[in-house]
């Protein structure tokens, strides 16, 4: 237990022993590159580079009319696969259920005679 606490106190040593490292503030300054290059013989407003700048980073929206037949095509879709979904579960149990159950056919049976 002794070597265990000595091995710790060397490696606390050895880690208080480093010199702590000052960080200048020019030093930590970040250049970021430009977003946009124009390669083009075309001069850009600034109101035009600052929606270029935007869309790098998020989408434009779409006219709401495009959302609402996107929004009828996926509901119809998703309506579609649920009903499918619970049909083809139903089948399912009506099979399982009717195998192990013969009642229908004395019911049937008796009818006849």
């Amino acid at each position: 237990m002794d070597t265990l606490y000595q091995k710790l106190n060397k490696k606390l040593d050895a880690l208080q022993g480093h010199k702590l490292v000052n960080h200048n503030k020019e030093t930590m300054k970040h250049t970021f590159h430009t977003r946009i290059v124009n390669l083009a013989q075309i001069k850009l407003r600034r109101e035009q580079v600052n929606t270029l700048n935007i869309v790098f980073g998020y989408t434009i929206e779409k006219e709401p009319k495009h959302h609402i037949n996107e929004l009828i095509i996926d509901t119809k879709s998703a309506i579609q696969n649920i009903f499918k979904y619970l049909a083809a579960r139903k089948i399912k149990q009506i099979i399982e259920t009717n195998t192990h159950n013969t009642l229908h056919k004395r019911h049937q049976y008796n009818l006849k005679n």
